[in-house]
């Protein structure tokens, strides 16, 4: 696990559970199809056990960001991409401000709407993110983890042993 607290994984997780995944997992999914979030690209797929929550923020973040130079994306790779995003994503209202720290203000779009609407989980790789997880957690029982913490949740046993 990546530092997420034992007390932090249910006895059994419930699916389907809503959750916000920040734009450098969707670009692992999308753009760059990093095995290492295979799994959740299954989960988002119907019947959707797990579904993801967006603004119009987020999304926007996301089109702004592939349009970089480093991604090489061309205008009909990048519309493919967010078409999938939208195909995939539940949309919500921007959140109001949860009142949390958090060090980085463009961030602030995923934790406020985690909170505002209680989403089981917080998805992120963003060190800003993840120095929010123990307080987000006692505040408001939203986890905040790495996709492997994700995947030990959903493992979890009655017993709290893995399968």
């Amino acid at each position: 696990m990546s530092g997420i607290s034992p007390l932090m994984l249910p006895v059994r997780p419930v699916l389907p559970c809503r959750v916000v995944i920040d734009t450098n997992i969707w670009l692992d999914m999308l753009v760059f199809d990093d095995p290492r979030t295979r799994r959740l690209a299954t989960l988002l797929a119907p019947p959707m056990q797990v579904q993801p929550l967006s603004s119009e923020e987020m999304r926007a973040e996301l089109a702004d960001v592939i349009t970089r130079p480093q991604f090489a994306l061309d205008d009909d790779r990048q519309a493919a991409l967010l078409a999938r995003y939208d195909a995939t994503v539940l949309a919500a209202p921007i959140a109001p401000d949860c009142r949390l720290p958090c060090r980085d203000p463009d961030d602030r779009k995923f934790l406020d709407l985690a909170v505002g609407r209680r989403t089981a989980w917080l998805l992120s790789r963003d060190r800003a993110l993840l120095a929010a997880r123990k307080l987000t957690w006692r505040r408001f029982a939203v986890r905040i983890g790495q996709v492997p913490d994700f995947y030990n949740w959903l493992d979890a046993d009655l017993d709290g042993t893995r399968t």
